[in-house]
């Protein structure tokens, strides 16, 4: 097993390595991301982690991802910022991430010299596509909605890694394929314990009431008794009243 895992290396740049191990780092930090229940807690995760892919793809030379995670480093800050800051929340920084996203394959392919059409310069567009759906994903206020658009994005993700022969990336895509789904099954279960409660809270309501207005007129009948009833004053009263009749 370990001459296994040793022979991955072999034939590969220091940088590489380097990459490799940053990519543990990424994979640990990776595990937080989509269980985080609200949308900002998943944006500063995911700005973390983007930060060291960066650099991790750029250490193992795969320059489209590095791009396409760098345009995602701004589309993080600005969708974090969207309705708390009024600059943040222009509708057409979608539109402006979505082409940025798109354009930088076609940078990088031409600075890498990858020729048009070739079976590369389309496996470059992957990671692309995947984070287009991601813009979405995040620029939506909706964390089930950022969670959905993120898993088509990861499973794109997934396959530009294996082609690029990132063995650490493709392993963290498949924990933030993972991620999502267990992410969205706790908050399924936590939105139907919620619903559970809810509907006993209502079914327990209206005997509460009953109850109380039992109580009410339970009460109510003890103080017409009392008033009905005559006082020891009032039985003295009469009695003076009845001797001082003379007929008595």
């Amino acid at each position: 097993m370990t001459e296994w895992f040793l022979s991955l290396f072999e034939g590969k740049s220091t940088l590489f390595i380097i990459g490799q191990i940053l990519g543990f780092v990424i994979m640990v930090e990776n595990l937080f991301i989509f269980f985080q229940q609200s949308r900002d807690r998943v944006l500063v995760f995911k700005f973390i982690s983007d930060v060291l892919s960066v650099t991790q793809y750029a250490l193992c030379g795969a320059y489209s991802g590095m791009a396409v995670q760098g345009v995602a480093l701004g589309r993080e800050v600005v969708f974090y910022n969207r309705g708390k800051k009024k600059w943040a929340s222009r509708i057409w920084w979608l539109y402006f991430f979505l082409v940025l996203t798109c354009a930088a394959p076609f940078i990088t392919s031409a600075i890498a010299g990858v020729k048009v059409f070739s079976p590369m310069w389309f496996y470059n567009f992957l990671p692309a596509v995947g984070s287009a759906f991601a813009v979405i994903g995040f620029y939506s206020e909706n964390v089930a909605i950022t969670r959905l658009f993120n898993f088509i994005a990861a499973s794109l993700w997934l396959v530009y890694d294996i082609i690029t022969v990132n063995y650490i990336a493709t392993i963290n895509a498949i924990i933030n394929l993972v991620s999502v789904l267990v992410g969205t099954i706790i908050s399924i279960v936590r939105a139907h314990k919620a619903k559970k409660s809810a509907a006993s809270e209502n079914a327990t309501a209206p005997e509460a009431a009953e109850e109380g207005a039992e109580a009410t007129t339970e009460e109510g009948d003890d103080i017409v008794d009392e008033t009905e009833l005559p006082s020891a004053h009032d039985k003295d009263d009469a009695t003076e009243e009845v001797s001082a009749d003379p007929q008595v």
